[in-house]
């Protein structure tokens, strides 16, 4: 877009808004100093997560909006988002007025990853801790909730981590640790780590059996080496004894480190979307400009250094409509009447400050160039946005 460089008399352009760089200043609440911002951030997406009874109790999405309300909008300093909850009206605007975004979604769903979050932790100290009996409560307790917790792909690590968790509480006996090494628990041991030596790994892994067929597939295995000779006592304690020593190390280590996968996703999406929430205002505020910018313009453009004028078409398409092209603006930011354009090229850049007014048909403002030229951009709108 260098005046220097494609700008000869007549040109005919299309320009296509692109979205607001991220380095925009913040509107409203939100003008506070970034660096504060984020460490309020951090502190409160963990802190959110300690709200530990609250979190542990939700099971649907009424429970969800009323925590987000009372409790993880204003300890994240999101407030301003909560009469933004309901669903916005859906008449038919004209395509310069930009209603503000429902946001619903966007909290329930940051809901949702805080309580993944949480007892994605919670199951992970409870294998570390090798204490089945936290197991045994936390799979109660998110079996209950399941539908609405361990849907998606989201959750794939987190509902993992259950259902291991849950062959463990399911074949665990008590009294497994008593249980002494015998013939027939070496007879066992051997048949099954000839014949299954993948632990965790592997089509046959001992592991992928507990997710998929829970711990009646695990017993249903170790059941195949005696093919019902009779031995049913001595085959149970020899089980538990397998159980005990083979097996229940490697599902609390796979329970674990399938936890601590679930916790790093699960604070990945909740910092997505408190960003999303976050910056509410800023996109609304991009939005309503570029609706405002919608239309066909004819620009003029002087060149101060030969003290030549180019004229040129430009079109903004409606704010909903994504747009690709081979010459697009790198940065646009619309704050109030003022807009800000940057165009980079090999080896340059350019930037144009403008100035919105006359009810939105005028532009006027001043272009920088990195390769020298500089000068003056006079706009008129000449055809309103078109609605889709």
């Amino acid at each position: 877009m260098s005046t220097s460089l494609v700008l000869p008399s007549l040109v005919v352009a299309v320009l296509v808004l692109a979205p607001i760089d991220s380095g925009a200043p913040a509107l409203g609440p939100h003008a506070a100093q970034a660096s504060d911002s984020e460490a309020r951030r951090a502190h409160g997406l963990a802190a959110a997560t300690h709200h530990g009874d609250r979190l542990a109790r939700i099971a649907s999405e009424d429970d969800a909006l009323a925590l987000y309300r009372t409790d993880l909008a204003p300890a994240l300093g999101i407030e301003d988002t909560t009469p933004l909850l309901d669903p916005t009206e859906t008449r038919r605007r004209r395509p310069e007025s930009v209603p503000p975004p429902a946001l619903k979604v966007p909290a329930l769903n940051l809901v949702k990853e805080l309580a993944r979050w949480d007892a994605a932790r919670a199951l992970r100290e409870a294998a570390d801790g090798g204490q089945t009996s936290e197991l045994a409560a936390l799979v109660q307790r998110e079996g209950q909730r399941e539908p609405w917790l361990f849907s998606g792909e989201e959750a794939r690590n987190l509902g993992r981590a259950l259902r291991i968790a849950a062959v463990i509480v399911a074949v665990q006996d008590p009294l497994a640790a008593t249980v002494q090494q015998s013939t027939s628990s070496r007879e066992l041991a051997t048949y099954l780590d000839d014949t299954y030596p993948d632990f965790a790994s592997g089509p046959q892994s001992w592991v992928l059996l507990a997710e998929q067929e829970g711990a009646a597939g695990i017993r249903q295995r170790m059941l195949e080496h005696w093919k019902g000779d009779g031995r049913g006592d001595v085959s149970e304690a020899a089980m538990r004894w397998y159980f005990q020593t083979r097996l229940r190390p490697v599902f609390l280590a796979q329970v674990a480190a399938s936890a601590l996968l679930a916790e790093a996703e699960a604070q990945r999406h909740a910092d997505e979307l408190w960003r999303q929430l976050r910056s509410w205002r800023e996109d609304w505020s991009t939005a309503r400009g570029r609706a405002r910018l919608c239309g066909t313009w004819a620009w003029t453009v002087h060149n101060h250094q030969n003290h030549q004028d180019h004229k040129m078409v430009v079109t903004f398409p409606p704010p909903d409509l994504t747009v690709t092209g081979p010459a697009l603006p790198k940065s646009i930011v619309v704050l109030g009447d003022s807009v800000y354009l940057r165009w980079e090229f090999p080896g340059g850049y350019q930037e144009d400050s403008l100035l919105l007014s006359g009810k939105d048909k005028r532009l006027e403002g001043t272009f920088v160039n990195s390769r020298g030229p500089y000068g003056a951009i006079t706009g008129r709108k000449v055809k309103r946005c078109s609605p889709e």
